[in-house]
C-alpha cells in the first residue's frame, strides 16, 4: 500500500490540519509523538491523536499510533481503552510505545543483516550499534535512573589515565559495573572498538585467544585485536583475584588499550586497584527520585541514608519498590528503623526486609527465581517459567536485568537474598513443571536456547533421575544430554537393556534407551564388552521392529541399529538400514551422513552424492539440516580423494564452511571438533590463513569444562590452528600459547591410546619440552607398524641430544611407514640427526626427502633446506 507523509514544515513543526501519514483513501492512518506522559492516565495527548484522526479521515479503518516514550504492561489495558472509547471498535488499532518499535526493529532490520545499512539513512543509531558492538560482547545500557557521581567518574578516569591494566573493586551493589559502563559509554570514541565480557564466561581459560568477538558480521580474535589496536576491554564481575585474569591478556597490548576488570576482592598482585568511593549524599537523593514526582522529603533520604550507607543498589530498589507498589515512603523508613544493627556492609538484610514486606505481585515470581537457583538464565527459558509480565515486573523492581547475549542475570547481593524468601502462593513443583515444559516443547528443535539451558541447570536435571532405578522417560534423555552421567555403569546398563518395544508411544523415552546404549559403548575400554554391547542393541532392536510400530518409531529404531551395525563392522546391513530410513522421509540428513562414510570408508565415489545433498540443503534452507550433521559432512569431505567436490565446497563456496562454523560456534556445547580437525589437517599446511579464519570464529569450552568425549578432537583441531600460525610466520608466543591450550584437551582425554599420546607428544616437542615428550610416548606400547609414534620418539632424542638413539628410532619409523610423503618428513629428521653428528651422509639422505616427496610447497622447502646443507658440507 503506497502510504502519504506530511512530514515538517519549514519551521521543524509538523504540518497542520491533517494526519502525519495516510493511504491516499485514508482508510489507515499513522500518528506519531515524541511527547512526554503519552501513556500517562488520563491520556490527554493520546486520546487528542484520536479525535484529530476522527476529524481529519473519517473513513479511518487501520490507525496506528506510534510514540517514543515507554508504556507500562499494567498500563496498555487503560490506554486501549482510551482510544477505543474516542474512535469507536470499528477502527483496528495498533499502537506503539519505544519497546514494541525497537522490537520491531530488531525483528526485521537486525534479524535480517541486509537491512541495517537501508535503515542507516534514517536510524543512523542504528548503524552505529550494528558496526561497533557484537551482541554477545556489547556493553550493556545504562539504566534511566542511572546518576553520574562526579567524584566516582573522577577518580576512575584518573587511575586509567596512568595505568593500561585497572581493577575496580568493592562490595556487591557498590556501582562497580556502572561505573565501568559508563566509561565505556563515555570514552568509546577513543577506541577502535569496545568490548565487554562476563568474567563467568571465561573462567577457566588458559589465554584470551580461545575468546572471539564479531564487529559488522566479521569474527575477530579478542587476544590479537587488544594487540594490534586501541581498544578497551571491560571483564565484568571477576570472582578471582584480577591479577590471574591480567596473565590470560596478550604480553604485548597495543599501546592504546586499556582494560578495566571489576571484582570483589582487592588483587594481590600487580594490577593497580581503585574502590569506588561512598556515593555522596547529593548523588543518593537522585537515585532516590528527589527530582522526580513522589520523592522523599530531606529528613526520609537521611534516615534512609544513614541506614543504608549511600549503597546504590539497595537505594534503587527501594526507590522502585515505591514506584511500583505506590506505598508511602514512610512506610519504607519504618522498616529500615526496625532492622537490628547489621554485622556487614553489604546491605544484605535491609534488602531480605524489602524483599519480604514489599514483594506485593512479585512473590511468586521470586519463588521461581529461588527455585532456578541461578545468577543467570535464558531468556527464552525465563518466558515460559515466569512470563513475559513477570521478566517485566522483575526488571522494574531492578531485580533482574536482561544481556545483549539473550540471558536474564541477577545480582549476586539479590541472589543472596532470595535464599530466604519463602512468600507466594506457587509451589516449586509448579515451578519445575513449567521448566521441564520448556524443555520438552524445544528439546526436538536442538536449539541454542535448549542446550544453554541443559548446561547451566544441569544440577537440576540431575535430581530428576534415580541412577539406582532408572527408567526411560523425557527426565533421563535430558540426564543423558546434559553430560551430568554418573562414573557408576550400573545406571547405563539398566537403561540400556529396557525392552525398545514397549516405548512405541513415547519418543522421548525410547530415545533415553538409545542415547544409554550409544554412551555405554563409547564409555567402555574394554573392546570385548563394546562387541557385547553392540550386540545386546541389535537384539534389542530387532526385537522392537518385529512388532507392528508407529512410522516414526521405525525409522528411529532403524537408523539407530544401522550405527551400531556400522560400529560392528557390518557395512551391508547398515547401509541397508539407513537408505530403508530414506524411504521413510527423503530429508533424513543423517541418512546421508551415514551412508556417506559407509561408501567412503569402501572408497565408493557414492559418498559424494550423500554430502553433496547435506552441503545444498544447508545452503538452500539452514534451519532443515543440523549444524552437527553439516559439520560432520565438512569432516567426510577432507577425507573423500575427489578432488573437484573439495575444491567446490573448500575452496570456491568456502563461505558454506564459515557458516557452518558460526552457527555451531553459537551453540557453544556440542561443536563437532572432529570435523573441523579433520578439515584443518587438510588445508593448514597450504592454506593456513583459511584454518586461522575457522580459528576465529570457534568458541573453546575451557578444558577442565569440555566433554571429556570431545577433548581429543579439540586438542588435534588446536594443534592445526598452531600449525597454520607457524606456516604465516607468527610470533613465537601466539604458537605456544595454542600449544599449551592443546596439553590441557589431550591430558582430559578419556582411555588414551598410542594415537592420543604421540599427538601430545608432538605438542611437548613443538614446545621444545623434550624429556616430557620422551615419557609420555614411552607411556604407551611400541606397536611395529607405529610409524608416527618412531618418528615423534625420534624428535624427542633429538632434542635430548641423544643423536645415536634418535637415529635408531627414525629407521624404525622409516621402516614402519609405506607413505611417501611421510617419508619425505621421516629422512628430513634423519638428514638433520646425521648432519648434526657431521655424518655427510645427511645430503644423500636428504636428496631422498626431495626425491620421495610429491608436494610442491613441501618440496620446495626441502630443497632450500638441501642447498643450505650443501653449503656446509662443502
Amino acid at each position: 500500500m503506497s502510504l502519504i507523509h506530511r512530514g515538517l514544515n519549514r519551521d521543524g513543526k509538523p504540518v497542520g490540519y491533517t494526519v502525519d501519514t495516510f493511504s491516499t483513501d485514508r482508510t489507515l492512518v499513522g500518528e506519531y509523538s515524541s511527547e512526554a506522559g503519552y501513556f500517562e492516565s488520563p491520556f490527554t495527548k493520546l486520546c487528542a491523536d484520536c479525535h484529530h484522526v476522527k476529524n481529519q479521515a473519517p473513513q479511518v479503518r487501520f490507525l496506528y499510533l506510534i510514540s517514543t516514550q515507554a508504556c507500562r504492561n499494567s498500563d496498555w489495558p487503560k490506554v486501549l481503552n482510551a482510544a477505543f472509547n474516542v474512535i469507536g471498535d470499528e477502527v483496528k488499532l495498533e499502537i506503539y510505545d519505544r519497546d514494541r518499535i525497537a522490537l520491531e526493529i530488531y525483528d526485521r532490520a537486525i534479524k535480517e543483516n541486509n537491512l541495517v545499512e537501508y535503515f542507516a539513512d534514517f536510524l543512523p543509531s542504528l548503524w552505529k550499534a550494528w558496526t561497533e558492538h557484537a551482541i554477545s560482547h556489547a556493553v550493556p545500557d545504562l539504566p534511566p535512573d542511572y546518576v553520574d557521581d562526579q567524584v566516582r567518574t573522577t577518580v576512575l578516569n584518573d587511575a586509567l589515565s596512568a595505568n593500561q591494566v585497572v581493577a575496580i573493586n568493592g562490595i556487591s551493589g557498590s556501582g562497580k559495573s556502572y561505573a565501568a559502563t559508563a566509561y565505556a559509554k563515555t570514552s568509546h570514541v577513543a577506541f577502535r572498538n569496545v568490548f565487554w565480557i562476563s568474567g563467568k564466561d571465561i573462567e577457566g581459560l588458559q589465554s584470551l585467544q580461545a575468546v572471539t568477538v564479531a564487529r559488522l558480521g566479521v569474527s575477530i580474535n579478542l587476544s590479537s585485536h587488544l594487540c594490534t589496536a586501541a581498544c578497551l576491554l571491560v571483564v565484568d564481575d571477576w570472582k578471582g583475584d584480577a591479577s590471574a585474569l591480567k596473565r590470560l591478556l596478550p604480553l604485548k597490548l597495543h599501546n592504546e588499550t586499556q582494560v578495566l576488570i571489576t571484582c570483589i576482592s582487592r588483587p594481590l598482585g600487580d594490577v593497580f586497584s581503585i574502590e569506588l568511593p561512598p556515593l555522596s549524599l547529593e548523588s543518593a537523593e537522585k537515585v532516590l527520585g528527589v527530582e522526580s514526582g513522589n520523592s522523599p522529603s530531606q529528613g526520609q533520604v537521611n534516615q534512609i541514608c544513614s541506614r543504608v550507607g549511600c549503597h546504590p543498589l539497595t537505594l534503587a530498589i527501594i526507590r522502585d519498590t515505591v514506584r511500583e507498589l505506590g506505598i508511602k515512603w514512610q512506610a519504607i523508613v519504618n522498616d529500615l528503623s526496625n532492622i537490628p544493627i547489621y554485622e556487614g556492609p553489604n546491605q544484605e538484610t535491609i534488602l531480605q526486609r524489602i524483599l519480604l514486606n514489599h514483594s506485593d505481585g512479585i512473590a511468586n515470581d521470586l519463588r521461581a527465581l529461588r527455585w532456578l537457583n541461578s545468577l543467570s538464565f535464558d531468556v527464552e527459558m525465563a518466558l515460559t517459567v515466569l512470563g513475559p509480565s513477570g521478566i517485566s515486573k522483575l526488571i522494574r523492581r531492578s531485580l533482574l536485568k536482561k544481556s545483549a547475549g539473550g540471558m536474564c542475570i541477577i545480582h549476586d547481593l539479590v541472589f543472596a537474598c532470595l535464599q530466604h524468601f519463602n512468600a507466594g502462593d506457587i509451589s516449586d513443583s509448579e515451578v519445575e513443571t513449567k521448566f521441564k515444559a520448556f524443555l520438552i516443547a524445544s528439546w526436538e528443535t536442538g536449539s541454542y536456547h535448549f542446550h544453554r539451558t541443559l548446561q547451566i541447570h544441569s544440577d537440576k536435571i540431575e535430581c530428576w533421575v534415580n541412577p539406582g532405578k532408572p527408567i526411560p522417560s523425557a527426565e533421563a534423555y535430558f540426564f543423558l544430554l546434559s553430560e551430568r552421567i554418573s562414573k557408576s555403569i550400573d545406571f547405563l546398563e539398566k537403561l540400556r537393556n529396557w525392552p525398545l518395544i514397549s516405548l512405541d508411544a513415547n519418543r522421548e523415552a525410547r530415545l533415553s534407551v538409545i542415547e544409554s546404549i550409544e554412551k555405554r559403548y563409547w564409555d567402555e575400554p574394554d573392546e570385548n564388552v563394546r562387541k557385547l554391547i553392540l550386540s545386546d542393541g541389535i537384539q534389542n532392536y530387532n526385537e522392537a521392529l518385529s512388532k507392528k510400530a508407529q512410522t516414526l518409531t521405525r525409522s528411529d529404531l532403524i537408523h539407530h541399529r544401522g550405527k551400531l551395525l556400522f560400529w560392528n563392522g557390518d557395512f551391508d546391513a547398515a547401509a541397508s538400514d539407513f537408505e530403508e530410513v530414506l524411504r521413510f522421509d527423503s530429508k533424513a540428513f543423517h541418512a546421508h551422513l551415514q551412508l556417506a562414510r559407509i561408501k567412503e570408508r569402501k572408497r565408493d565415489s557414492g559418498c559424494v552424492a550423500h554430502i553433496t545433498k547435506i552441503l545444498e540443503a544447508f545452503a538452500n534452507a539452514q534451519e532443515d539440516v543440523a549444524i552437527t550433521i553439516v559439520l560432520a559432512a565438512f569432516s567426510e569431505l577432507a577425507k573423500i580423494s575427489y578432488k573437484p567436490i573439495k575444491d567446490q565446497y573448500l575452496a570456491s563456496r568456502r563461505d558454506l564452511l564459515g557458516e557452518a562454523i558460526r552457527l555451531a560456534a553459537a551453540e557453544g556445547f556440542s561443536q563437532p571438533y572432529r570435523a573441523l580437525g579433520q578439515i584443518g589437517r587438510l588445508v593448514f599446511y597450504r592454506n593456513p590463513q583459511r584454518v586461522i579464519e575457522m580459528a576465529e570464529i570457534v568458541t573453546f569450552p575451557p578444558a577442565i569444562n569440555a566433554k571429556r568425549s570431545e577433548c581429543f578432537n579439540i586438542a588435534e583441531f588446536i594443534k592445526c590452528i598452531v600449525k597454520a600460525h607457524s606456516e604465516s610466520g607468527s610470533p613465537t608466543f601466539v604458537c605456544e600459547t595454542w600449544f599449551e591450550q592443546a596439553i590441557a584437551y589431550y591430558d582430559r582425554t578419556p582411555y588414551p591410546n598410542e594415537y592420543h599420546l604421540t599427538s601430545k607428544a608432538d605438542c611437548l616437542i613443538r614446545l621444545q619440552r623434550f624429556q616430557e615428550a620422551l615419557d609420555t610416548l614411552n607411556g604407551c606400547s611400541k606397536a611395529a607398524n607405529q610409524a608416527h609414534w618412531w618418528h615423534r620418539h625420534a624428535q624427542a632424542l633429538f632434542g635430548l641430544e641423544k643423536n645415536h638413539d634418535a637415529l635408531a628410532s627414525i629407521e624404525e619409523a622409516l621402516r614402519a611407514t609405506t607413505n611417501g610423503q611421510y617419508s619425505s618428513a621421516f629422512l628430513q629428521v634423519k638428514a638433520r640427526i646425521e648432519a648434526s653428528i657431521g655424518n655427510r651422509s645427511a645430503v644423500d639422505t636428504l636428496s631422498h626427502a626431495v626425491a620421495e616427496c610429491s608436494d610442491d610447497k613441501f618440496r620446495a622447502a626441502l630443497q632450500a633446506e638441501l642447498e643450505s646443507l650443501r653449503i656446509k658440507f662443502s
